[in-house]
């Protein structure tokens, strides 16, 4: 088993800074002065992260991340480059972050097997909303997901919904459970527990068809 965090994840957004982009903390508590690297190509997700595209994977021991993020994918891919000796990561001691759209699907045991195996660092996932706000992430001690503060979840039809304050609600796409007890890692607030693909949702079926 991969072992834990000494402490525990807290997701927080900042405020907007003056060129109106919403900054997000990294989910990592004591994460200030780590050097965290994403290889995904959505925008910079996290204060103080640094990108360096996948196609230049051979670039990224020179940036010595201590913490990567990016979809599961391309860190799949970028374990494969690892493993075939490519380059070297002995400066990665920290954790990596597997950044999940909604209606994406959630990271497979298998995926996280293959990334423990090459990097050996605890892995947490982290859900994102449509605009790439973090809305939930990984316990810890891998007991759900945690939902972000100002973040609420409901359940209609077997489906997870979610709201940001006063914003209306949105689907995505996935099924779970949502949990009120206390987490046993300690972190209060609800948890989302056994998310998976919601293979009946509408919306999903439609960006299929149309794509």
């Amino acid at each position: 088993m991969q072992p834990p965090l000494q402490s525990s994840l807290d997701i927080k957004r900042t405020r907007r800074g003056e060129s109106g982009v919403a900054k997000h903390k990294l989910p990592l508590a004591g994460a200030a002065g780590l050097r965290v690297v994403q290889v995904s190509a959505r925008r910079l997700l996290f204060e103080g992260s640094q990108y360096c595209p996948l196609h230049q994977a051979e670039l990224l021991p020179s940036f010595q991340p201590q913490v990567l993020v990016g979809a599961a994918q391309e860190l799949e891919s970028l374990a494969s480059q690892l493993g075939a000796g490519q380059f070297e990561l002995t400066c990665l001691d920290r954790a990596i972050f597997v950044v999940t759209a909604c209606r994406d699907v959630p990271l497979k045991e298998a995926t996280r097997l293959i990334l423990w195996r090459a990097f050996a660092v605890p892995i947490y996932e982290v859900l994102l909303s449509s605009d790439g706000a973090p809305i939930a992430t990984e316990c810890d001690a891998h007991e759900g997901w945690h939902v972000a503060e100002g973040v609420s979840f409901t359940s209609a039809n077997g489906e997870l919904w979610f709201q940001v304050r006063r914003t209306p609600p949105q689907g995505t796409g996935l099924t779970g459970e949502i949990a009120n007890e206390p987490c046993p890692c300690g972190v209060a607030g609800k948890r989302i527990l056994n998310a998976a693909m919601d293979y009946r949702d509408p919306v999903r079926h439609h960006l299929a068809h149309t794509a």
